[in-house]
């Protein structure tokens, strides 16, 4: 009988390049089923732009991507969506057009629960059936799970940073995804929001078992969460491993660590 593998994701020799300048250049790396696992490296590395072509944003010049061991590498960002890849960026994109809410950002994420037509109906504060109710119900359970329990139905304009970060780590939880994408999470949070949001993090891993791969330069969360690190600098990936073994790299500490690194973030 064939095992079922392990990985969830497979990332294979992939190329992508932009007028001739190479972003990312032959990486592949494995994403085991049910881990959390981090891409680290300096900016400008690549970093944001394999998650782009992860999820679709992107096509690469060359490569492929594997989820649940099938091809995913031409397929558009949606329907990667619904296969159940879920995504957050980098520069926060929530919404307040039309007096949306945070419930209702929230909701625009469930495109795997509701067809478009439903999900319009929503945002326009029509009337609501069962199937409708329940999505709501989940929507508001999420917004309680990461902490904004209270605040569902606040503009989001009217939320700190540190809460507007949640609410988009909200929309993409409610798409259920298999995979999580996260592009710098804990940018611009302070120590506390930070230490909430890693609890955050292990509470999906662990209580959802959703398997996470995460962008982050807060070295000291990425060493408490991950359980296993990519790193790439000029596009290329320079090392693989457990946060001890790349604490311990001597190529990743020049590269970016920095050489009391270890000593000032993680033993300190």
């Amino acid at each position: 009988m064939k095992r079922p593998d392990d990985n969830i994701l497979r990332v294979e020799n992939v190329v992508k390049s932009f007028h001739g300048v190479t972003a990312v250049s032959d990486v592949s790396f494995d994403v085991k089923r049910g881990s959390i696992k981090a891409i680290i490296g300096p900016n400008g590395a690549g970093k944001t732009t394999l998650l782009n072509v992860i999820s679709g944003i992107m096509r690469p010049n060359a490569g492929r991507i594997y989820f649940n061991n099938n091809n995913i590498t031409a397929l558009p960002p949606p329907v990667i969506a619904l296969k159940g890849i879920g995504r957050t960026f980098q520069l926060i994109k929530l919404f307040s057009v039309n007096n949306a809410s945070v419930l209702d950002n929230v909701l625009l994420g469930a495109n795997r629960k509701l067809n478009p037509g439903i999900l319009k109906s929503l945002l326009l504060r029509s009337r609501m059936n069962k199937q409708e109710r329940s999505v709501q119900d989940t929507a508001l359970k999420i917004l309680k799970f990461v902490g904004l329990g209270n605040m569902a139905h606040f503009s989001p304009l009217a939320l700190s940073f540190g809460s507007q970060r949640m609410v988009e780590l909200a929309r993409s939880l409610i798409g259920e995804p298999a995979l999580l994408l996260l592009d710098e999470p804990a940018s611009g949070l302070n120590d506390v929001e930070v230490e909430n949001f890693r609890e955050t993090l292990l509470a999906i891993q662990q209580a959802w078992g959703i398997t996470i791969l995460l962008i982050e330069h807060n070295m000291k969360l990425v060493m408490t969460v991950a359980e296993d690190i990519v790193v790439v600098d000029f596009g290329q990936k320079i090392a693989e491993g457990t946060p001890a073994e790349i604490g311990k790299n001597p190529q990743v500490i020049r590269a970016y660590l920095g050489e009391d690194y270890m000593k000032r973030e993680v033993v300190g």
